[in-house]
């Protein structure tokens, strides 16, 4: 166990230190960061047990099962999630993987709501189908993509990371190609009476699904939590000055600093002044989530004047 520990707070060490870093990004540290995990938990599935809910997940995975297992995979932004939550009748977990997301949800939300999750990846699916049985969650699981528009999507598959499965083979370091059905949220969204919250991390390719949610983001003005990162978006071929532009005129737009801790109030203008490593957004017009989302961070610092480019 004492050395389990001692592992864990080297590779969260680590991630801090490179974080946002080309060195981050490098093939041999990513080996590095799984040989580690690999020593301490073997090969094959495993499961954890995270924020309450228990995952199977594959030990093989550098990129989101270290932090599950280590117990800090995201963790400040699945506790503003959860009481995001709080009063949702619909959420939407665009790029579900392996289904923490929406377990969470499925947990923290209202009696009756109804949890979408969208995951194209096979294997993915499998995995995201046993983690909502095994934790008892109901839940509608889409097999598909989401983009601007319906249609298919190539997708290159990362060899062992769960969470790099991209539309960019740079972005996934994978040469297996697969073809997958496209969606869109507001094809979805269209059947639904509102969606109060819309999570979207699909490796670059989140500009393009804002864009098929536009309609749905001016009907219901769900709270967004969105991965930003300008690299992927384009290596997706996604210009990031666009990525603003569907959350104009949203109240509040929060950087989450996971590594640091932190919750940053930005203008939506001021996405290229988003600190290097806070790369988690969430937009909301709910003055009482940003309150309860500074409290949560503890460490938290409040931008008085909005960034701006």
């Amino acid at each position: 166990m004492l050395a389990r520990r001692a592992v864990h707070a080297a590779v969260l060490g680590a991630r801090k230190l490179l974080w946002g870093t080309p060195i981050s990004r490098l093939a041999v540290t990513e080996r590095l960061y799984r040989a580690a995990i690999r020593a301490m938990y073997g090969s094959g599935e495993r499961e954890a047990l995270y924020k309450g809910h228990r995952l199977t997940v594959p030990c093989a995975d550098a990129t989101i099962v270290p932090g599950i297992l280590g117990g800090y995979y995201e963790s400040l932004e699945l506790d503003i999630f959860a009481e995001a939550c709080r009063d949702a009748a619909t959420v939407l977990d665009v790029g579900a993987n392996l289904g923490l997301y929406a377990v969470h949800a499925a947990r923290h939300a209202r009696p009756g709501a109804q949890v979408h999750c969208f995951e194209p990846v096979p294997a993915n699916v499998e995995r995201l189908r046993r983690n909502l049985a095994a934790n008892g969650a109901t839940a509608i699981v889409h097999e598909a993509a989401v983009g601007a528009r319906p249609g298919s999507l190539d997708l290159f598959l990362a060899r062992h990371n769960v969470g790099t499965h991209s539309a960019s083979a740079e972005l996934s370091g994978g040469a297996v190609r697969c073809t997958v059905p496209m969606i869109t949220v507001d094809g979805v969204a269209a059947d639904l009476p509102r969606v109060d919250i819309l999570k979207i991390d699909i490796e670059g390719y989140d500009g393009y699904a804002l864009r098929g949610a536009a309609g749905t983001i001016e009907r219901d003005r769900p709270t967004l939590f969105l991965e930003y990162s300008p690299r992927a978006l384009r290596a997706c071929g996604f210009d990031p000055a666009d990525f603003a532009g569907p959350l104009r005129g949203y109240a509040y737009c929060l950087a989450v600093d996971e590594i640091g801790r932190t919750v940053h109030v930005l203008d939506v203008d001021g996405l290229d002044d988003v600190p290097a490593r806070a790369a988690n957004l969430v937009v909301t017009d709910d003055a009482d989530l940003v309150g309860r989302a500074l409290a949560l961070a503890g460490s938290a610092r409040k931008v008085d004047t909005p960034i701006t480019r």
